[in-house]
């Protein structure tokens, strides 16, 4: 941004670039969960086998399914803002 040819305040104005960072951001927030679940799942498993319940394992494959729809959003914001628009 700093040392690119258009400098950063021009990217400072384009709003896709700031909707493409606001997406990445949102599933970066929406990996903790998941990333937390699945350790703490992996501790209770080595330390006593057991499964984690079926309500806890819907919750965290929602958050995951959200996160791996907003992925491909930043790749179509990115193509609009390459095109120019």
């Amino acid at each position: 941004v700093f040392w690119g040819i258009k400098g950063a305040s021009w990217y400072a104005t384009q709003p896709l670039l700031h909707l493409k960072v606001t997406l990445f951001v949102v599933m970066v927030l929406l990996s903790i969960g998941p990333t937390l679940a699945f350790r703490r799942w992996r501790r209770a498993l080595h330390a006593t086998g057991a499964l984690p319940a079926a309500a806890e394992v819907a919750r965290v494959r929602r958050l995951v399914m959200v996160q791996s729809h907003v992925l491909p959003l930043i790749a179509v914001v990115a193509v609009f803002w390459a095109r120019g628009w």
